[in-house]
């Protein structure tokens, strides 16, 4: 860029661009479908964080003691 051009401009094809323009055809979101209420999220978080943990503990200590028995 040289001294005489404003800054901001330059010689290099446009490679990226915004999707979420008003008129790329696509209709918004009805309001509230991206949000969650705290249960659902709570839930959700319970869900991965407690329960998957445990059965994957209780499957291991399952096939663990069922090896043994056999060998």
């Amino acid at each position: 860029m040289s001294p005489a051009e404003p800054p901001g401009h330059h010689d290099a094809p446009l490679v990226f661009h915004r999707m979420d323009r008003p008129d790329d055809g696509i209709p918004p979101p009805p309001p509230g479908l991206m949000e969650r209420d705290g249960a659902t999220k709570t839930s959700l978080l319970t869900v991965l964080l407690v329960v998957v943990p445990l059965t994957v503990g209780a499957a291991t200590v399952m096939v663990r003691t069922f090896n043994n028995l056999l060998f």
